[in-house]
């Protein structure tokens, strides 16, 4: 993050516990377009570099219940990856907040977290 990029190599994918027990597991971008690297303004990087001395602060407080070995960006209270399923929920509960969305699909189609991918460009 010092240098301002970000580098896509890898993913995560949820996956049942009965197949990991972390409930997740880390792959590749299905193509090679998708593994490239991103340049990073200053306020994105900002944001992270907040993030991760939040982070800091936050695994030095609850110390060896901290558990972020892959050293995710965003992630739950100890340090476990926020999974798509908690992404989706925290957005909808986002939606409903702002009476953009009532919780119920409408004629337009359910609202996904996905749809979001429309709404960002860059350079």
């Amino acid at each position: 993050m010092e240098m301002g990029l970000l580098h896509v190599r890898q993913t995560i994918d949820d996956v049942p516990v009965s197949e990991n027990p972390k409930g997740f597991r880390i792959g590749t971008p299905k193509t090679e377009n998708s593994r490239r690297t991103i340049t990073l303004d200053k306020t994105v990087l900002d944001v992270l570099i907040d993030i991760r001395q939040r982070q800091d602060a936050e695994a030095d407080r609850i110390g060896t219940a901290w558990n972020n070995p892959d050293g995710f960006v965003f992630t739950r209270l100890t340090g476990s990856p926020v999974l798509s399923q908690h992404a989706y929920w925290a957005f909808k509960q986002s939606l409903k907040r702002a009476g953009i969305w009532d919780g119920v699909a409408k004629s337009s189609g359910d609202a996904y977290l996905h749809h979001l991918r429309h709404t960002f460009g860059y350079d």
